[in-house]
């Protein structure tokens, strides 16, 4: 009993350390103007694979989200949008005053090929953003 135990676990630990292998996130802080700022979490997938868009709902699907911590610096603007076929997603905020602030929170998404699904991932992320005079 316990070497089946230890095959499932180990099964479990090789889908986790797979689905970070399949898909990575380069997340960026961006100046628009002002104290206003937009967040880029932009997926880098492997070919063949995808994760799913915001909006995806039903049955096994799991949409991509994000969640942010409370920041009394950060005000958010709007919702989480996507852009572009290559899956941009996009989060607009604003500076309540012009300090250099951390911005945290977490990505949850499920990776997909043709042939299989990895168990949905929770990834945690922190984006610092820095206030600098005038426009980038």
């Amino acid at each position: 009993m316990k070497k089946i135990c230890f095959i499932i676990l180990m099964l479990c630990f090789s889908f986790i350390s797979r689905a970070q292998d399949v898909v990575k996130w380069e997340i960026r802080c961006e100046k628009i103007a002002g104290k206003t700022y937009e967040v880029h979490f932009t997926p880098k997938v492997q070919d063949t694979w995808h994760i799913y868009s915001l909006g995806v709902s039903g049955g096994m699907n799991v949409p991509t989200s994000f969640s942010f911590e409370d920041n009394p610096l950060v005000t958010l603007k709007g919702e989480v949008k996507e852009i572009g076929l290559q899956q941009d997603f996009v989060q607009r905020i604003k500076l309540k005053r012009r300090t250099t602030t951390i911005l945290k929170g977490s990505i949850t998404f499920k990776a997909c090929s043709d042939e299989q699904c990895m168990p949905p991932q929770t990834l945690e992320y922190m984006c610092e953003i820095e206030a600098k005079s005038g426009l980038r």
